[in-house]
C-alpha cells in the first residue's frame, strides 16, 4: 500500500506587498496533484491547515475544493482541519463533509475512516469541546490535556481490527524540528510523545512546516508545507511524501518561489544583487552609517523589501550608579516602581501582592514535587 502525505497548504496566503503570492501556493499544490496522478497512490492524507485563516473567501474555498476533488478522483483522500481552519463554532471545512464526493473523507472531529485495506485514525486540531468527555475541563493545564488525548487514542485503538493502522493528526510531536518558521502558537503547544504513536503502523502529522521524519518506529513524519510562508523558511526544501507501509518515507521536493535574503554593508549587498534571479522574493538588510544612503535602482524582482539598519545612539540608563547585583526580588520590584514614579502606597500594595503570588507558586511546585 502506497500513501501520499501532504499538509499545511495555507490557501489564501500572500504578503501585503504582492498579492500574486496566492498563485504560488496554488501552483505548489498543483504540483502535488499532478504527481499523485502519475504515482497513483492507494491513499492520500492531508494533515490540516487547508487555509491560512479560518474564514476563507469563497474564491479560496473553491480553489481548494477543486484540488481535493482531483485528489479524491485518484485515491481515497482523508482530510482533517488544522488550527488555522478552526473557528469558535467549528471549522472552515465543516460543510465539506456533506458536499464531498464519496472518496473524500472530511473528519472535523476525531474519527476512524475504515477502508478495505487500512484504518485511518483522523485527529484534527483538538480543542476543549472535543476532549470534555475524556476528563478535560475548562482549565488549560498541559498535563490534563495530555491525559485526555491519551485516553482518546486508547479508546479509539481498542476498537480497531487487525488491518494496518494509520494515524493522521494536526499536532506538535516531541522530537519535531520547527525549522526557522515558528508561529507564536507553538510556544504553548502540547508535545505529543512517541509512545502515543506505537500502536500505529504509520503516522502523518501537520502543523510544523519543515518536512521531516520525527520517529522511525513506527515512521512518523511531517510532509511539511508545499510553499514557503516566511523568509525564515527560505533555505528549507518544500515537499510532500510518498511511502509504502514499513518502508522509509520518500520526500519529493517541490519548486517553490525562491526567497533570498542579503545582509551586509552597501558594497557587500550591491555586489550580490546581480546573482539574485528575477523571480525571487528578495529581502535586503543593509547596515548603514548614520548619514549613508542606499537605494536599489531598477527593481526587477518579483518582490523586494529593504530594511535599513543604522547604529543606535547609546541611551543613558535610568539605573546608572545603582548596584543591582545582590538585590532581592522585593527590592528590585520596589526600585522599578519607584523609578516609574508610582505612589508609595501603591508600591507597597503591589510588592506585597507580588510576594504573595511568588509564595503561592512555590507552594504549588512543592506539592507537585511531592
Amino acid at each position: 500500500m502506497r500513501v501520499l502525505c501532504t499538509a499545511d497548504w495555507h490557501v489564501g496566503s500572500y504578503n501585503n506587498v504582492n498579492a500574486q503570492r496566492e498563485n504560488d501556493f496554488l501552483a505548489a499544490i498543483d504540483q502535488i496533484v499532478d504527481s499523485a496522478a502519475i504515482q497513483k497512490p492507494d491513499l492520500i492524507l492531508h494533515a490540516g491547515d487547508v487555509f491560512r485563516t479560518n474564514r476563507p473567501s469563497g474564491h479560496h474555498q473553491r480553489e481548494a475544493a477543486q484540488r481535493f476533488k482531483s485528489l479524491s478522483d485518484i485515491a481515497p483522500t482523508v482530510l482533517i482541519p488544522g488550527n488555522h481552519d478552526i473557528t469558535a463554532s467549528g471549522s472552515a471545512i465543516d460543510d465539506w463533509g456533506e458536499l464531498a464526493p464519496d472518496n473524500l473523507h472530511v473528519c472535523i472531529q476525531p474519527h476512524v475512516v475504515r477502508l478495505p485495506f487500512c484504518n485511518v485514525v483522523a485527529i484534527p486540531w483538538l480543542t476543549s469541546r472535543y476532549l470534555a468527555e475524556f476528563g478535560k475541563s475548562k482549565t488549560r493545564e498541559k498535563q490534563e490535556l495530555g491525559n485526555a488525548i491519551e485516553m482518546l487514542l486508547q479508546a479509539i485503538v481498542a476498537g480497531l481490527d487487525d488491518k494496518p493502522k494509520i494515524l493522521l493528526a494536526h499536532a506538535t510531536a516531541l522530537d519535531g524540528k520547527m525549522g526557522e518558521y515558528r508561529p507564536t502558537v507553538l510556544g504553548d503547544d502540547l508535545l505529543w510523545p512517541g509512545i502515543w504513536f506505537e500502536p500505529f503502523d504509520f503516522v502523518c502529522l501537520g502543523h510544523l512546516h519543515k518536512a521531516q521524519v520525527v520517529y522511525t518506529s513506527p515512521y512518523a513524519i511531517y510532509p511539511g508545507s508545499p510553499e514557503r510562508v516566511t523568509f525564515g523558511e527560505r533555505d528549507e526544501p518544500k515537499c510532500f511524501s510518498v511511502m509504502k507501509l514499513g518502508a522509509r518515507p520518500i520526500f519529493h521536493e517541490l519548486k517553490p518561489r525562491p526567497m533570498v535574503q542579503l545582509e551586509g554593508d552597501v558594497d557587500e549587498v550591491t555586489s550580490q544583487l546581480k546573482d539574485v534571479p528575477d523571480e525571487a522574493m528578495l529581502k535586503i538588510r543593509v547596515h548603514l552609517e548614520p548619514e549613508e544612503r542606499f537605494e536599489v535602482a531598477g527593481n526587477r524582482w518579483f518582490d523586494l523589501r529593504v530594511e535599513k539598519i543604522r547604529p543606535q545612539p547609546e541611551r543613558e540608563s535610568r539605573v546608572s550608579g545603582i548596584e543591582l547585583q545582590g538585590m532581592s526580588f522585593s527590592e528590585l520590584l520596589n526600585l522599578y516602581f519607584t523609578l516609574n514614579k508610582f505612589k508609595p502606597e501603591r508600591i507597597a500594595l503591589l510588592v506585597k501582592r507580588a510576594e504573595e503570588m511568588a509564595l503561592e507558586r512555590e507552594e504549588r511546585n512543592a506539592i507537585q514535587d511531592d
